[in-house]
């Protein structure tokens, strides 16, 4: 417990964390004030709240900390920051710490979900699994040559009912 309220802990590991940072295809961003963030500004940004999360699931490093790890103004953390939350990579909250009465901070939280889909084999991955539920052929199905037959039993399939059609009005 952390200044009574429970953080919740989180099952992955830093390492395996970081991994999925570095596998995301993270492009680059905007800020606030219309400024092109790079991807690897951002990707850095991501690495130190990473570092920062320990077991938990958010963290709250000061912008100044941020600038001084990233070697960089603490605008340039502002507007990364901005340009991470416009790509649904993190959340930030303003929220008290350190008690009753303490001073606000930055509350910052990864979203593990959305970064994953950025891998582009997690994301092939999913396409494929949400492609069957629906009954479509996944990604490598429609490049195999199988795929070329299963066009052709459609029209089979197409005449077949015509045929039913026409019995019917005899």
């Amino acid at each position: 417990m952390r200044n009574g309220s429970q953080q919740l802990q989180m099952d992955w590991d830093f390492l395996e964390r970081q991994g999925w940072i570095r596998n995301a295809n993270i492009r680059d961003g905007k800020a606030h004030d219309g400024k092109t963030v790079l991807a690897g500004r951002i990707c850095h940004l991501l690495e130190l709240i990473n570092e920062h999360l320990g077991k938990n699931s958010e963290c709250w490093p000061n912008q100044d900390t941020l600038a001084k790890l990233m070697k960089c103004s603490k605008r340039t953390v502002v507007r990364a920051t901005q340009a991470a939350q416009d790509l649904n990579l993190i959340t930030v909250q303003n929220k008290p710490y350190g008690g009753k009465g303490q001073k606000k901070g930055n509350h910052y939280r990864i979203i593990w979900s959305e970064l994953l889909l950025l891998d582009e084999d997690r994301a092939r991955a999913f396409r494929d699994s949400i492609a069957g539920r629906r009954g479509e052929p996944s990604a490598a199905e429609c490049h195999s040559p199988e795929r070329s037959d299963l066009g052709t039993e459609r029209s089979d399939l197409g005449t077949e009912r015509s045929d039913l059609g026409t019995e019917r009005s005899d």
